[in-house]
């Protein structure tokens, strides 16, 4: 390696994981600016690292080396974002062992029916719980296990494989798995990540405005997912194994709101459950529902909180009291 690969490796691992205001962020900056030559070293590492996971990082990028140059903006931007596309295509050798390690050697879509669970073993060795009304999307190569989570919930127990990061995709938010069994379940509004035990890392953001949380034994954090993007991580109080009653049968709410209630009978009612307005008006909920008997858990809600119960052509509405 030259000096410049030298440098432009230390500042990749530095940067990596570094939050929006570290005070090395100016530093790498100003390093960057300083020599076209060093904004080629620092691209080139970024893509031996498939850190260019769309055309908006390669654009953030562009954006950042352009960020100080006043003369020819437009011009210098075209060329910048070429340069930086011209790297990832013409590595050389090292493009086309990232392409041998990251071409998929096994692919499956997964999923579950209303009121159906399944239990899966991955190629590795891993096991996969599907709750109901689920669906994933695998794809494991040389280079890395991928797991996208559609909808629903599932419940991941990974084997350890050091060469092969075991990252599941669960909407707002990646989910790299550090050795651990974990549960993720996917919201309209927002997608939640229990820890039994072990260690997980959550990313949310772009890649210069990257936002990060590890959770460990026992921990639970949730993600919003926003109209104007993806909120940051956010660690709350709540047993990570409620995430896991499914397993035995049941179904635990802890402060839950009506519309997630609804949200999540409807994974196992063939008729699906909906809220009516003024439903965020509804105290939050905590109560332990039997998948075997989800109709008297319905009916008890109407004596407990001011609703009502409306049979309506394919869905039961939950609506509430004027």
């Amino acid at each position: 390696m030259s000096k410049v690969e030298d440098q432009a490796a230390v500042w990749f691992m530095r940067m990596r994981d570094a939050e929006p205001d570290d005070p090395e962020r100016g530093r790498f900056e100003a390093w960057v600016l300083a020599d076209p030559a060093h904004a080629d070293a620092y691209a080139l590492q970024v893509a031996l690292w498939d850190r260019f996971d769309s055309a908006a990082d390669i654009d953030a990028l562009a954006e950042v080396l352009e960020r100080r140059r006043d003369a020819a903006r437009q011009g210098r931007r075209r060329f910048i974002k070429r340069a930086a596309v011209a790297l990832l295509v013409a590595g050389g050798g090292g493009l086309l062992y990232r392409d041998w390690r990251s071409r998929p050697l096994w692919q499956s879509a997964l999923a579950t029916g209303i009121g159906e669970t399944s239990r899966q073993t991955l190629p590795d060795g891993s096991t996969l719980v599907l709750g109901a009304d689920t669906a994933i999307r695998a794809a494991f190569s040389r280079g890395g296990r991928t797991v996208r989570l559609d909808r629903g919930a599932a419940i991941f127990e990974v084997a350890r494989d050091a060469g092969r990061p075991f990252v599941v995709d669960g909407g707002p938010v990646r989910i790299t798995v550090l050795g651990t069994r974990f549960a993720v379940d996917r919201f309209a509004g927002k997608t939640r990540v229990s820890v039994d035990h072990g260690r997980v890392r959550l990313a949310t953001g772009s890649f210069w405005n990257r936002q990060t949380l590890v959770l460990e034994d026992g921990q639970v954090a949730e993600i919003d997912a926003l109209p104007e993007g993806t909120a940051p991580p956010r660690r709350i109080d709540r047993p990570a194994t409620d995430a896991f009653a499914f397993e035995q049968g049941t179904i635990v709410f802890d402060g839950a709101s009506l519309g997630e209630i609804a949200e999540t009978l409807s994974r196992y009612r063939a008729k699906p459950v909906r809220v009516g307005a003024g439903a965020d008006t509804v105290p939050p909920f905590t109560a332990v529902a039997h998948l075997a008997n989800l109709e008297g858990f319905l009916a008890s809600l109407t004596k407990i909180y001011p609703v009502a119960l409306t049979e309506e052509p394919g869905r039961t509405v939950l609506s509430v009291h004027r």
